[in-house]
């Protein structure tokens, strides 16, 4: 699916809606979330602390998109920040969208097309911190519900694998981690700076604080 939208209506200001955790997972208060060390070193963001709170949006990739799925908001944890979610939109721009599948993500990309706010949709997704995009640009969106999040950050793990070179598509040599050799180990910080000569990359363990979604600000209140 690609490219459009229809049947949208947004209003003029922004809306007061505060995404819940509700659906058929109520009691998930611990999600997995992908971190890349550019986002810190963009300097968006200090280095995450295990124990530590932390305030951020989530964003989410996924590659294929499957509607018509139950009525329902679930997500079934599949490790390394992926998730199998079963998903409501509600909301849609010309260049972003946000699911709700328990908590809320966003996705900064044209929509799938023949996709209406209220519908349901079935991916697996891949789950990471808001680099900018949310609270740099997005968060001004006519309608756009807040999205940054209150965590605690339990812990943190730096995957291990070494990089190999492969081709992409146009036969361009480009570094990526070696799957055979996968793996992860903990960190209390993240060190963007040092953590693998500055191209870390973690997944945080946190616990959503479950208090009122803000527009902007990366500190927890």
């Amino acid at each position: 699916m690609g490219g459009g939208i229809s049947k949208l209506a947004l209003p003029k200001k922004k809306s007061q809606f505060s995404p819940k955790m509700n659906g058929a997972s109520p009691t998930r208060h611990e999600w997995e979330i992908g971190l890349s060390a550019w986002v810190i070193q963009d300097g968006n963001y200090p280095d995450f602390e295990a124990g530590k709170l932390a305030g951020f949006a989530l964003e989410f990739s996924s590659e294929s998109f499957r509607s018509g799925g139950p009525k329902s908001k679930t997500a079934k944890p599949l490790g390394e920040a992926k998730y199998e979610v079963n998903s409501q939109i509600i909301y849609l721009a010309a260049d972003a969208w946000i699911i709700d599948f328990g908590i809320c993500a966003f996705q900064e990309s044209t929509p799938p097309k023949n996709l209406n706010v209220g519908d349901f949709v079935a991916a697996e997704i891949y789950l990471g911190i808001d680099p900018f995009f949310y609270f740099g640009r997005l968060n001004r969106l006519p309608g756009i519900p807040p999205l940054v999040y209150s965590w605690k950050v339990n812990s943190i793990k730096r995957q291990t694998a070494p990089f190999v070179e492969t081709q992409d598509p146009s036969g361009r040599k480009v570094p990526v981690r070696d799957q055979v050799k996968a793996g992860y180990k903990a960190r209390q910080v993240a060190d963007a700076w040092k953590d693998d000569d500055g191209h870390a990359e973690y997944v945080l363990n946190c616990a959503w604080l479950e208090v009122a979604p803000k527009f902007d600000g990366v500190t927890a209140t």
